[in-house]
């Protein structure tokens, strides 16, 4: 401090000592923090401007992800198989498009075999129920012969037995309808004479009944004269009861002279299932076997109607049947889903299935036409010309009204009435053969669930 200035004076030197509220207030404020303050000002009120009237050429907005280049990257592919060759080393880099790896074809190429075969073997039969249906003779087209002679040579052997099978039974027809008709001709010869005889008898009746009252015939010849023409009167009530019946059978065994004609192939038009023998009947080489198939095929209409139920919307796509072929030894059932079965699923089907085993509920056969087979809620996923006639089996209740498909108490019906049922568990058009209640087709097991190709799946299962 210089001598002439008050002690209580401060000066500059002593502001870096002192608080800087009280050297703003002693000194006042820097014209550089000024300049600063006004040009900060300046330039946000010029940005505001800017922002306010200057036109933006694009905006684009996206989402993106950030995937360091050390991250392991996933190969996956949905179908699966199994590896042949491995095209990269690890660490290598690679571009979009290039080929990362072969699978072995063994697996695709064998199914392409099968499916070629199974072409080859519905060809032919197309061809072996025509000939049967229509009454031709039998010929196959080039591409079979050429391809699958074996095929060929045992649609032949088939195609000929079952027209030996035929005339067989259309000879026996044709003696029994012979039968009936001299029968019929006997029964009416019969009743030709039995009426006269009943006529003459009655007329000496008549003749001895005034003879009595003058004593001149005896009452015991009268009574025995009524017991005769009683007796000639209650055959001759025979003989006209007989004859209508008898000609119902004549009428029988000309129908089914024309069902067997007609019977060789007409079931296969709307069949479904695997059914793939000549007559409606599954692969089978002996009654044993086609017990055991029966069953199987049975089977098919209870797993069909609970994967329906089990995995229909919203769990995720309408199931279709797609195939199937059943043996003796198991049933192979194909459809379409989108995805792979949970093993939750595939529980809950085989759940389902042997729950309608165990309540061993009827298997009921009906003859109608389509519209009414289809109008009745009878699903049908073939994508085949149906006939006017078709079959429907219905698994379910005893009775089943097809208006009557909600379950609960409905207003004018009687639960405890013979014509009430709720829907059945199954309802399709088929062709048969099948048990009569699903008691009889034991425990069902789903051993595989599998992909057949892009949305179409397969199950197998066997019965026990």
């Amino acid at each position: 401090m210089k001598p002439d200035e008050p002690a209580n004076q401060i000066i500059k030197t002593d502001k870096d000592f002192i608080k800087d509220i009280t050297a703003a207030s002693r000194f006042g404020v820097s014209p550089l923090l000024h300049l600063l303050l006004w040009s900060v000002f300046l330039f946000l009120v010029f940005a505001i401007a800017w922002a306010n009237y200057a036109t933006l050429d694009e905006v684009t907005r996206g989402e993106g992800k950030v995937i360091p280049s050390s991250q392991v990257q996933v190969i996956q592919n949905l179908e699966g198989g199994i590896l042949a060759e491995l095209l990269v080393s690890e660490g290598q880099k690679v571009s979009k498009g290039q080929t990362l790896a072969k699978l072995s074809d063994i697996r695709f190429s064998s199914e392409s075999q099968e499916s070629k075969l199974k072409y080859y073997e519905l060809l032919t039969q197309i061809a072996r129920l025509t000939a049967e249906v229509e009454e031709i003779p039998l010929s196959f087209p080039a591409e079979i012969t050429r391809n699958a002679p074996g095929m060929v040579k045992s649609a032949q052997q088939l195609y000929d037995t079952r027209q030996r099978t035929l005339q067989s039974t259309l000879d026996v027809l044709d003696q029994q309808y012979r039968q009936r008709q001299q029968e019929v001709s006997e029964m009416k010869t019969k009743r030709n004479q039995l009426s006269t005889s009943y006529d003459l008898v009655k007329q000496e009746l008549d003749m001895s009944e005034p003879l009595v009252a003058q004593g001149a015939f005896s009452e015991i010849e009268l009574l025995r004269l009524k017991r005769t023409a009683n007796d000639i009167q209650g055959d001759l009530n025979a003989m006209v009861f007989s004859i209508p019946r008898l000609e119902s059978a004549i009428a029988e065994i000309t129908q089914k002279k024309h069902q067997e004609k007609s019977r060789a192939g007409a079931e296969k038009k709307f069949g479904g299932h695997g059914l793939l023998m000549d007559t409606g009947e599954l692969k089978a080489g002996n009654e044993e076997e086609l017990k055991k198939a029966t069953r199987l095929h049975t089977a098919t209409h209870l797993l069909h109607a609970a994967l329906r139920k089990v995995l229909d919307p919203p769990a995720g796509g309408e199931v279709q049947q797609a195939g199937s072929d059943i043996t003796a030894e198991r049933l192979r059932f194909d459809f379409t889903f989108p995805r792979k079965m949970t093993p939750e699923e595939i529980k809950q089907v085989e759940d389902m299935v042997n729950e309608a085993v165990q309540k061993d509920y009827k298997v009921t056969k009906e003859e109608m036409s389509y519209e009414d087979a289809v109008k009745s809620g009878a699903m049908a996923f073939f994508k085949l010309k149906y006939p006017n006639r078709v079959n429907v089996y219905t698994i379910g209740p005893e009775s089943f009204d097809p208006e009557l498909k909600t379950e609960g108490p409905v207003e004018g019906h009687n639960p405890s009435s013979s014509n009430f049922s709720g829907p059945p568990f199954s309802r399709e058009l088929c062709g048969g053969p099948h048990v009569s209640h699903t008691g009889e087709i034991g425990h069902i097991t789903i051993t595989k669930e599998e992909a057949v190709s892009a949305g179409v799946r397969r199950i197998r299962a066997v019965v026990e």
